[in-house]
């Protein structure tokens, strides 16, 4: 971790249960986004989020309610590199996985 530039050390398993339960963290996440305070999380979050999508869309599941309304802010809440980055991933498992329904990606 940099000095200037600490990190919640937050395992990607750990974000990844709290994606898909709604839990206090992503409560947490969207409320400082919603305050314009980005708090730059960075490869264990963009890891979690990315498998939470993939989760989605080979599940073929709908976005839980609160993600659904706001999943643009969780991707505010990436570290700029993350968020950059993030689309081309998604994108990629998109093309992989193109048997599978992109109905839940197309809502967002």
């Amino acid at each position: 971790m940099e000095k200037n530039n600490p990190r919640l050390a937050i395992s990607r398993h750990h974000w990844l249960e709290q994606l898909s339960h709604e839990g206090s963290l992503v409560d947490l996440v969207i409320a400082l986004v919603k305050e314009d305070i980005s708090p730059k999380l960075g490869q264990n979050f963009h890891d979690a989020l990315l498998d939470h999508a993939k989760q989605q869309l080979l599940d073929n599941q709908a976005l839980p309610s609160v993600l659904k309304e706001e999943w643009g802010k969780l991707l505010s809440a990436m570290d700029e590199s993350e968020k950059r980055i993030f689309p081309n991933y998604l994108l990629n498992d998109l093309i992989k996985h193109s048997e599978a329904t992109i109905q839940p990606v197309l809502e967002l």
